[in-house]
C-alpha cells in the first residue's frame, strides 16, 4: 500500500490504529505499507508526528521524503511530498527485497 501525500493526520490516524476511513482501514490490514509525507514544515517538524513516525517505522512501514522545497502554503523547507519517480523507487526497492 502507497500513501502519498501523507498527510499529519493520517500518519496520525495509523499510528493509533484508527480505522475510521478508506485509507486507514485499509492501512490496518496491509502487508506492506509506504507512506510520502506531506505537509508545512512546522508539521512535519512537531514532536507528534515525528513520534507518530517514529512508532510506523518501528511497526515496518515504509517511508519516503519527505523533501525539501516549495510548500503548497508557500512556505519553503523540509515537507514537500517526494516525487513521483522516487516513489516509484522506493516501491521497486520493497518489493525487490532490497
Amino acid at each position: 500500500m502507497v500513501v502519498a501525500p501523507a498527510t499529519a493526520n493520517i500518519i496520525a490516524k495509523m499510528a493509533g490504529g484508527l480505522a475510521d476511513d478508506l485509507v486507514s482501514t485499509l492501512a490496518l490490514s496491509a502487508a506492506e505499507i509506504l507512506i510520502a509525507p506531506a505537509m508545512n514544515t512546522r508539521m512535519w517538524l512537531a514532536e507528534a508526528t515525528q513520534a507518530n513516525v517514529a512508532t510506523l517505522t518501528g511497526r515496518g512501514v515504509h517511508v519516503v521524503g519527505p523533501a525539501e522545497g516549495r510548500l503548497a502554503c508557500g512556505d519553503t523547507g523540509p515537507g514537500r511530498m517526494a516525487e513521483p519517480e522516487d516513489i516509484l523507487a522506493a516501491v521497486a526497492r520493497i518489493l525487490l527485497g532490497t
